[in-house]
C-alpha cells in the first residue's frame, strides 16, 4: 500500500510530513479532501471489527500509525495489501 500511496503522491498524508493547515487557510479544503480520500483507501481493506476502533480518527496519519504500530492488531495481510494497491492504481488521479 505504501508504494501505491507514493505513486499517487499521497504518502505524506500517512508519514506525517504534511500537517493539516488551519481551517482558515485557503488550502484547508484541498487538504481535507485528500486526507479523506486516503482515509477511505486505508479503511477499505480493514475488517469491520478493526475498522470500528479507528473509524473515529479523522487524520490519515493517525489511522496509519494506529494500524501499523497498534498492539491489538497487525496492519494488513499481503493479499489485502495487493488488492488495495490494485484499487489505488486503478482509481482516478486526484
Amino acid at each position: 500500500m505504501k508504494v501505491a500511496l507514493m505513486a499517487k503522491n499521497k504518502i505524506s498524508f500517512v508519514d506525517g510530513s504534511i500537517l493539516p493547515p488551519l481551517p482558515s487557510d485557503p488550502l484547508y479544503g484541498a487538504w481535507q479532501r485528500c486526507n479523506t480520500m486516503v482515509l477511505a483507501w486505508i479503511h477499505r481493506p480493514v475488517s469491520e471489527s478493526i475498522l470500528q476502533s479507528v473509524l473515529w480518527i479523522d487524520k490519515a496519519f493517525e489511522v496509519w500509525k494506529n494500524l501499523k504500530f497498534g498492539t491489538r492488531f497487525r496492519m494488513f495481510s499481503k493479499p489485502i495489501l495487493k488488492q488495495n494497491s490494485e484499487f489505488l492504481f486503478s482509481s482516478k488521479r486526484v
